[in-house]
């Protein structure tokens, strides 16, 4: 059963690195997170692999890239965190993501 959370809102075009919780051993897992549209449920932004900061505990750390979180929409995004290892496909955790407009960019 996946654990349901949302994460704290990030900016459009800025680095980003999230710490993703769980409360079990993910020692050797493949740990992805994708990016869903919340009106289509299509994936639009799949991560790469996970960096494993305590498997013990089940912490991890997803990077986004300025140049992949600015191709984002700024709205309620929905994600998903999966384990991806073969034979054992499972949505670990699921919620919100914010995404906001970048608070240096300037308008008008």
């Amino acid at each position: 059963m996946a654990i349901i959370g949302d994460l704290e809102p990030i900016y459009r075009g800025e680095d980003v690195v999230l710490t993703i919780d769980m409360p079990e051993d993910i020692t050797g897992w493949d740990i992805r997170m994708y990016l869903v549209d919340p009106v289509t449920g299509t994936e639009i932004w799949a991560s790469g692999a996970a960096s494993i900061t305590n498997a013990l505990t089940g912490v991890c750390q997803i990077a986004v890239s300025a140049a992949v979180s600015m191709a984002w929409a700024a709205r309620l995004h929905w994600y998903e965190v999966r384990r991806v290892n073969v034979g054992s496909v499972a949505v670990l955790r699921t919620g919100n993501i914010p995404v906001w407009d970048s608070p240096h960019t300037r308008t008008g």
